[in-house]
């Protein structure tokens, strides 16, 4: 649920702009509303990538960088997921 829904709004936009940053920034900052989703997301990016590196020194885990790339393009929730 967590990937399909949002990916549903936005591949459509993807195909149909290609990878226009300035657009895409352009629109998530076109107004107020979408200017708070944008920053809360930015926000969150910013301290869950934050705790991955402190946590991943902490730990002296290697591979640090598999989590940090998973942040943004399937989740939050899959880099703090815990192997038992």
């Amino acid at each position: 649920m967590g990937i399909l829904l949002p990916y549903s709004l936005f591949f459509p936009w993807l195909l149909e702009h290609g990878l226009d940053f300035h657009l895409f920034f352009g629109q998530l900052f076109a107004n107020d509303i979408a200017g708070t989703s944008g920053l809360d997301i930015l926000a969150v990016t910013i301290v869950v990538i934050v705790f991955i590196v402190l946590e991943s020194k902490r730990l002296n885990m290697q591979y640090c960088w598999i989590p940090i790339s998973n942040t943004d393009s399937v989740g939050f929730g899959l880099p703090l997921e815990r192997n038992h």
